[in-house]
């Protein structure tokens, strides 16, 4: 729990753009941030999968087998967006619309597909699996499951708009804005749905 509201808290820190523009001052790697924002983003992902499957519970030996899949499946996620970044060339800092600007570059264009697919991936299955759990519980963690499928049906909203625009720019159109503008209230909305959807039986179960 503690991994996973860590990483959270730092995907919406190191997503601002401010401290995006700070990370890469400090480094003196344009575009640092970009790499270093989607480690903390699959550490995020991968913890937040890990964290309901133990939650929910079942035979270890098949929680302990779905950990690792998870666990593995996102440390080489990590690995591989940091190789591209590093074969990549991005000399320009762009701190608000790098996912557009770099759609068609060699290898940064590749991280960025990777970037999205994780966390569509990891979305998909997080609402899926509370889904799943939904029937079996009642009171308070029924309420957390439903904010959760909510958070992350929202994220999905956000990945469709940052696939459109990339998309878009590959077709030599420019959707700029749907990655720009329309995708930031869905990261808002799912960050508070989400910290929400982990925290309420947390914070009900002591009075209980």
């Amino acid at each position: 729990m503690v991994v996973f509201l860590l990483t959270a808290t730092g995907v919406f820190c190191f997503g601002a753009t401010s401290v995006i523009v700070k990370v890469n001052e400090i480094t003196g790697v344009p575009k640092f941030a970009a790499p270093l924002l989607c480690w903390i983003l699959m550490a995020c992902c991968g913890s937040g999968i890990i964290l309901i499957i133990n939650r929910r519970g079942g035979p270890p030996a098949c929680i302990r087998r779905s950990t690792r899949w998870c666990a593995g499946t996102y440390a080489a996620l990590s690995v591989a967006m940091f190789t591209l970044f590093a074969l990549g060339e991005a000399p320009v800092e762009r701190p608000e619309d790098l996912d557009t600007y770099y759609a068609n570059t060699p290898y940064v264009r590749e991280m960025i597909v990777l970037y999205l697919v994780g966390r569509s991936a990891a979305a998909a299955i997080m609402a899926s699996l509370c889904r799943r759990w939904l029937s079996d519980v009642s009171q308070e963690l029924r309420v957390g499951l439903a904010l959760l499928i909510a958070g992350y049906t929202s994220t999905l909203g956000f990945d469709v708009c940052k696939f459109a625009a990339v998309s878009a720019r590959w077709a030599g159109t420019d959707w700029d804005v749907l990655s720009t503008e329309v995708a930031r209230p869905f990261v808002t909305v799912s960050f508070c749905l989400i910290l929400l959807g982990f925290g309420l039986p947390l914070a009900v179960q002591p009075f209980k």
